[in-house]
């Protein structure tokens, strides 16, 4: 049935979360705790269910490769 066969890819997905932050804008501290807290989260939501093969990925990319707002971060770092 429609519902055995979600539960089925449910228990063999695995996960990956994605954060994209401003290069050289947070320690390696901070990054680590990210990763821990969102680890926690996802295992305090799915418990026994989240497969073991679980990644949280933060990818760093320089400022002047992306934007908010039609502006680069590089641009928004720099007085008006």
């Amino acid at each position: 049935s429609s519902k055995m066969l979600k539960a089925r890819a449910f228990d063999a997905a695995k996960y990956r979360d994605n954060a994209t932050i401003t290069a050289d804008t947070n320690s390696a501290d901070e990054k680590a705790r990210f990763i821990e807290q969102t680890m926690r989260l996802l295992k305090s939501v799915f418990g026994s269910k989240l497969n073991p093969a679980t990644y949280v990925v933060i990818a760093e990319v320089p400022a002047q490769s992306w934007g908010y707002d039609g502006r680069t971060q590089e641009s928004r770092r720099q007085p008006a």
